[in-house]
């Protein structure tokens, strides 16, 4: 509380101060929010302390994976991403390669348009509202369940 007290009379933000640290002491974010009780989400909302944006990912190995994807698709247009990766790991393995994962299939695909257009769903006319007929008045309606017998009752 002491050190809440002063910085209250110098008129100075906590938040304004742990950016500070942040920023011209090099101590860690986490660090500072921690000791004088602030977001950190309050640290980073000022571009110069914001952390850089990654770029898009990419592997050494896509470019070397794209020709055997291409073939693939090329012989087999109906498959989608996952029987793609298990031919494609298939082939990987007479190689003696290692495999790849199916995401990063499903990944080299979209960024090559290879992946398939997806179906719209298909909706039943026939739904049921919850109201059941019966062919005859005061009739039990139940749905068949198999008997299993357990022993003697």
């Amino acid at each position: 509380m002491k050190f809440s007290n002063q910085l209250w009379r110098l008129h100075v933000k906590k938040t304004d101060l742990a950016r500070a640290l942040v920023r011209d002491r090099g101590f860690p974010v986490k660090d500072v929010a921690k000791a004088l009780s602030v977001s950190r989400s309050n640290l980073y909302e000022r571009p110069e302390l914001a952390p850089e944006k990654r770029g898009p990912y990419t592997k050494i190995d896509d470019e070397e994976l794209l020709p055997y994807i291409i073939a693939i698709v090329d012989s087999r247009p109906t498959y989608g991403y996952r029987r793609v990766g298990a031919l494609l790991n298939r082939k990987l393995q007479e190689e003696g390669k290692p495999g790849v994962n199916h995401k990063r299939v499903y990944r080299l695909m979209k960024t090559q348009g290879l992946l398939l257009v997806k179906t719209p769903q298909r909706h039943n006319s026939r739904a049921h509202n919850g109201k059941i007929e019966t062919d005859e008045s005061d009739k039990r309606w139940c749905r068949g369940h198999p008997i299993i017998k357990m022993g003697k009752f």
